[in-house]
């Protein structure tokens, strides 16, 4: 390296120290004019710049450079939270969930989403107490034409139906650039979706992301968005309904909106729905629909069983079907739902790439049968989830033989035994394998391979409990 390159080199890096000396001694300087009194005086500008650089400072970010504001980070607090809004303005991205917020900070930020300055894009006010005043404050931003949010996340804020009624206006505003909405786990009812229903439907919405777990919906909610992916308006693209007793009666008005040929919804989320094996009937004519647009569909935990799987390979098999991901983890299937699906990943025209079937107890039998699909050359399945399914050693045989050919690139066979020499049978061939945790104590069916064995202290025990079996049962006295 020349001499003089090197100085220079040295120069920069001396001035670049000497800059960071100067900004920490005003802002030392800043403070002691604060805590004399000025922020006092009523004037809150002072008081703003500082907070703003002190947090630019510790970040170790540059002030044209705000990608990411963490309040957690800094303060997690509604008082720090209005002191840094000018950060907040200046970021793309602002996450703010479980900082104790109230409607006070949806007033303050609804400033912020009006003003002609903004570059927030992304706003996460999940797990704070917002309660629908706050949410109703929020949408008066949402709705100024110099917004340009596009992701609002709202899940865990005590929401109810009237906060739809806000964000439906939202939604049908000319002005609108919301593409993804999460209001999961609030108590949002039929009611709410019925209202919100209204704002999806308009064609001034542009919403591409909708998630609605845990919102105490039933099939009433289905109905209502059955009509909305039917709408030639809708551009819906990914909706989550998860953690609903939608049960069978929903999934069959939902479906009727997934066949029409304005539906383009390509992600649905149904776990924990109460479905049977009439929801997969429902959902195979959809699979194998012309106008079908599902690839991503998760119906995990629910009690499909074998005869579910069934009915559903009927519509996987179909030359229309474009799926690819399938979740269905801990839907009591056993070997024969292998043996249905073994069938779907050897034939022409399967496109599946991701399959769940974790937590089910497939066992070797199973794996032994499902192996026979991925030896097919046209099977095309690049990743597998068999985590918690009974498998040993002689599971692990099937599926390394079943490698070769084989386009799988990830495996997950976790929580199972497939002892020393299963693991190094796998471990060739695929980009991730994943084997921990393993033992023989993960063959038990059921819920029973993740429990454990506690034994209370007989010294520290309350006194209101009785020990037997060697302090292995408790009994309250």
């Amino acid at each position: 390296m020349e001499q003089e390159e090197l100085a220079e080199r040295l120069h920069r890096r001396t001035f670049a120290a000497e800059c960071q000396r100067k900004l920490k001694s005003t802002l030392k300087e800043r403070f002691q004019c604060v805590f004399e009194g000025i922020a006092k005086a009523g004037n809150p500008t002072l008081l703003n710049q500082i907070y703003t650089e002190l947090y630019i400072t510790e970040g170790g970010v540059c002030r044209e450079d705000l990608d990411v504001f963490d309040l957690q980070r800094y303060c997690a607090s509604e008082e720090a939270l209005l002191r840094l809004l000018p950060v907040v303005k200046a970021s793309r991205k602002a996450l703010l969930s479980g900082c104790k917020l109230s409607e006070r900070s949806c007033a303050a930020l609804s400033s912020v989403l009006s003003s002609q300055s903004s570059s927030l894009r992304d706003l996460d006010l999940s797990n704070n107490d917002l309660p629908d005043s706050g949410v109703k404050l929020l949408s008066a931003g949402l709705e100024s034409p110099l917004c340009e949010l596009e992701t609002l996340r709202l899940s865990v804020c005590k929401l109810s139906e009237r906060s739809c009624a806000a964000l439906s206006s939202v939604l049908s505003s000319q002005s609108s650039s919301l593409r993804d909405l999460d209001l999961s786990d609030n108590d949002l009812q039929d009611s709410g979706v019925k209202l919100l229903s209204a704002g999806l439907e308009s064609p001034l919405c542009e919403l591409k992301t909708l998630r609605l777990s845990v919102c105490k919906l039933s099939e009433r909610s289905c109905a209502a968005l059955s009509s909305v992916l039917s709408s030639q308006s809708s551009s819906l693209r990914d909706l989550d309904l998860s953690d609903n007793d939608l049960q069978d009666s929903g999934v069959k008005l939902l479906s009727a909106g997934l066949e029409s040929p304005l539906c383009e919804l390509e992600t649905l989320r149904l776990s924990v729905c109460k479905l049977s094996e009439r929801s997969c009937a429902a959902l195979s004519s959809v699979l194998s629909s012309q106008s079908s647009s599902l690839r991503d569909l998760d119906l995990s935990d629910n009690d499909l069983q074998d005869s579910g799987v069934k009915l559903l390979s009927a519509g996987l098999e179909s030359p229309l079907c474009e799926l690819e991901t399938l979740r269905l983890s801990g839907c009591k299937l056993s070997e024969r739902s292998c043996a249905a699906l073994s069938s779907v990943l050897s034939s022409q025209s399967s496109s599946l790439r991701d399959l769940d079937l974790s937590n089910n107890d497939l066992q070797d039998s199973g794996v032994k049968l499902l192996s026979a699909g991925l030896e097919s050359p046209l099977c095309e399945l690049e990743t597998l989830r068999l985590s918690g399914c009974l498998i040993t050693e002689e599971g692990c045989d099937a599926l390394a033989s079943a490698l070769n050919p084989s386009h799988l690139r990830e495996l997950d066979l976790s929580y199972n035994h497939p002892g020393a020499s299963g693991g190094r049978l796998l471990s060739a061939g695929l980009d991730t394998l994943s084997l921990e945790p393993a033992a023989a104590r993960f063959l038990r069916p059921g819920l029973r391979k993740y429990s454990c064995g506690l034994t209370p202290d007989s010294n520290t025990v309350s006194r209101g409990l009785r020990l037997s079996e060697g302090n292995r049962t408790v009994t309250r006295e």
